[in-house]
């Protein structure tokens, strides 16, 4: 197994706490996660949602339309703020389709704020 060098050039842009990747570290990263874990691609969105309250126990959703992307395809789910009590996770439920579900594991309402979430989706290889 062979990993090339990492990219030296370019530091890394955040704004908004959302990191902009060049190309060239999107490839890299690519090239390690084939090597290491068999993915032969990954895909990127993202979306500024506001959930609104949400109960205890209970969770919301959201989707945001990532093309190229099939069901059981792993997702990688960053919000831009975290809130106590809420977790987020994702999943491809349809072609082209990332549901990002919130959920509340508290017993009182939590109202999280509209927050930016970046999606990474890895594909399997076959």
């Amino acid at each position: 197994m062979t990993i090339g060098t990492p990219p030296t050039k370019g530091i890394l842009s955040v704004v908004n706490n959302i990191v902009n990747w060049p190309a060239y570290w999107v490839n890299w990263f690519n090239e390690v996660f084939r090597a290491l874990f068999g993915w032969k691609l990954s895909y990127m969105g993202s979306k500024t949602h506001n959930f609104g309250s949400i109960n205890g126990g209970a969770e919301a959703t959201t989707t945001v339309t990532i093309t190229g992307v099939a069901e059981n395809d792993s997702v990688l789910v960053t919000p831009s703020i975290n809130t106590a009590g809420i977790h987020y996770t994702g999943v491809v439920t349809a072609v082209d389709t990332v549901t990002i579900y919130a959920k509340n594991f508290t017993s009182g309402a939590i109202d999280p704020a509209s927050t930016t979430f970046a999606v990474i989706v890895f594909q399997q290889g076959s």
